[in-house]
């Protein structure tokens, strides 16, 4: 598995922001982690495959 770390530089090059949450999820035995981030629009959420590092979901929640 990737790291947090890692993961949030991942999230990071998508999405410009401070991360305020983050989550190692298991799913369908998949592990993701899902990350909330504080944009200057508003917020936005990104799940990462915690194996491959691939981004799985991207949702801005703009303002």
């Amino acid at each position: 598995l990737i790291s947090e770390k890692e993961a949030i530089a991942i999230a990071k090059k998508n999405i410009t922001g401070e991360v305020v949450e983050i989550e190692l999820d298991e799913d369908d035995g998949r592990y993701e982690y899902e990350m909330e981030l504080k944009t200057s629009n508003g917020e936005a959420d990104i799940t990462i495959d915690a194996n491959s590092g691939k981004v799985v979901e991207l949702e801005n929640d703009d303002e």
